[in-house]
């Protein structure tokens, strides 16, 4: 499940990324019991995340939006865990694959800057909100051909 944040008709709200991105199932159509914002569905947690899974296998039609008729706001995906299901963030293995082989294989806790030092560091010259991602580059994973599928871990 793609989790995306959406911008139709002036309006921002979740939806779920399908048909490999050919269309978003609108959550605030499908399930209206669930939050339209992404830091509150990742708050509401495991709860949130069944009833959005449950709203993906009923996918009524009239929830469905062709992608190409919505604005899409860092779409992240295919895995989010909410903060109660890590333990600790500076010990969480990150696999990358390319077309199936393993092409990076680290640590949170390898990287240069801790994660408290990124937040504070970036909020010098920006306003973090809640929710708000942070996405940092890690080493270069060498020369990617056409086509490839990649997957993280």
């Amino acid at each position: 499940m793609k989790l995306v944040t959406l911008a139709r008709s002036g309006n921002t709200r979740i939806g779920i990324g399908i048909d490999s991105a050919d269309s978003i199932l609108d959550l605030s159509i499908a399930e209206p019991r669930l939050p339209t914002r992404m830091v509150e569905f990742l708050t509401a947690g495991h709860p949130a995340l069944t009833l959005a899974q449950a709203a993906l296998t009923a996918s009524p039609a009239k929830a469905l939006i062709p992608a190409s008729e919505v604005t899409l706001l860092a779409p992240l995906g295919p895995t989010l865990v909410t903060k109660d299901e890590v333990s600790d963030p500076h010990k969480l293995d990150l696999i990358l694959t390319v077309n199936g082989e393993v092409s990076q294989h680290s640590n949170t806790g390898n990287t240069i800057f801790s994660i408290p030092f990124l937040i504070a560091d970036l909020s010098q010259a920006m306003t973090l909100e809640p929710g708000d991602v942070v996405v940092v580059k890690v080493e270069k994973i060498g020369e990617l051909v056409s086509p490839f599928t990649m997957g993280a871990e």
